[in-house]
């Protein structure tokens, strides 16, 4: 009975009869059932349950923040929680995010798409040898997708389209922010280890170099490049260590610019007969010579006793003293020619 009467409200809602053969055949689809029907509409529609919706985000740190923006706007005043208007809108909110996080990834994957054809034509540009070109198209890609699957090509191909415009610290940085997005990408770090060298930073460009063959160990230019970095860098490290060698060495010249040492009856004497300045010069090129220099640089005392001796007032100072003090080599007790420009006058 309570079939009967369901289907006489039916016929009565539609405006149709059952029994009517018009009626059958503009409104059935027989021989699809309801049940067929709904679940294809819910397969069609991707329709969810309360619950489902529910899945559908709860794992998305952003929801919650998405959340709390439309209810800060009363997107729920005068909906109780747990009421079926509070579940209802809930569920607008849940299907408008989707549908935002849905239009990002195709608008993220269209971005993808143009930066890969912004790539192609930096490359055409850059085998054209038209560098500024390769550079504009490689910024434009690097634009649409500075942080995608391929963002470190376009950071190591502009790269390389600097260097050869002699712009190394540019690339340098490019490289860099190649590596920091894929740092197995070989190809990134013999192009960092040539920039670097450009820019006699011999070290950093060692170390890409070595990180290149570490990669790919059969990467011959790699190893020639690292091979001549490392050249570089133990020249650069034997002239700092010469350098600091002959730092300690005093500088003849404004030692005699001293008026204390420049005014002494001593040093006047000693100057004329050695050739003046010039002669000092030379003296001080002596191997004896630049090791007493050498050691009054290192022992302050000495200096000082040195200079007490040079610099004071009227009289000769008293070489063998001052010898003595200094702990030269060939200052020997009582012979001449101990060192050059020293020697007795016969």
């Amino acid at each position: 009975d309570d079939i009967d009467t369901a289907l006489t409200l039916l016929e009565s809602s539609f405006d149709i009869s059952l029994t009517s053969n018009n009626d059958y055949k503009e409104f059935s689809l027989y021989p699809n059932t309801l049940d067929n029907i709904i679940e294809k509409g819910i397969e069609e529609t991707k329709a969810l349950t309360y619950n489902e919706s529910i899945k559908s985000v709860e794992n998305n740190s952003k929801f919650q923040e998405f959340v709390d923006v439309v209810t800060s706007k009363g997107f729920f005043d005068g909906a109780s929680p747990d009421s079926i208007e509070y579940y209802q809108r809930y569920v607008k909110v849940i299907q408008k995010f989707n549908t935002r996080v849905n239009n990002a990834d195709l608008s993220k994957g269209d971005n993808e798409k143009q930066a890969e054809e912004k790539k192609v034509l930096g490359n055409t540009a850059f085998s054209a040898k038209d560098y500024h070109a390769a550079i504009q198209h490689y910024t434009e890609a690097l634009d649409l997708s500075n942080d995608g699957p391929n963002s470190h090509i376009y950071y190591c191909n502009r790269a390389a389209a600097y260097s050869y415009l002699n712009e190394h610290a540019e690339a340098v940085a490019d490289c860099e922010a190649a590596v920091s997005l894929d740092p197995t990408y070989v190809k990134v770090y013999s192009r960092l280890g040539l920039s670097s060298f450009y820019l006699n930073d011999f070290e950093k460009s060692v170390k890409a170099y070595e990180k290149a063959v570490e990669l790919e160990p059969d990467n011959e230019t790699a190893k020639k490049g690292l091979k001549q970095a490392k050249k570089k860098l133990d020249d650069k490290r034997k002239v700092s260590t010469n350098t600091s060698s002959s730092a300690g060495i005093p500088d003849v010249s404004s030692m005699l610019n001293d008026p204390n040492i420049a005014n002494n009856p001593f040093m006047k004497d000693a100057m004329g007969k050695l050739g003046g300045e010039q002669g000092i010069a030379n003296l001080m090129k002596d191997p004896n010579m630049m090791a007493m220099a050498q050691k009054m640089m290192q022992d302050p005392a000495a200096l000082q006793q040195a200079m007490s001796m040079l610099g004071g007032k009227g009289g000769m100072p008293d070489m063998s003293s001052l010898m003595g003090g200094l702990g030269g080599a060939g200052a020997g007790k009582g012979k001449k020619g101990g060192f050059k420009g020293f020697e007795d006058d016969n």
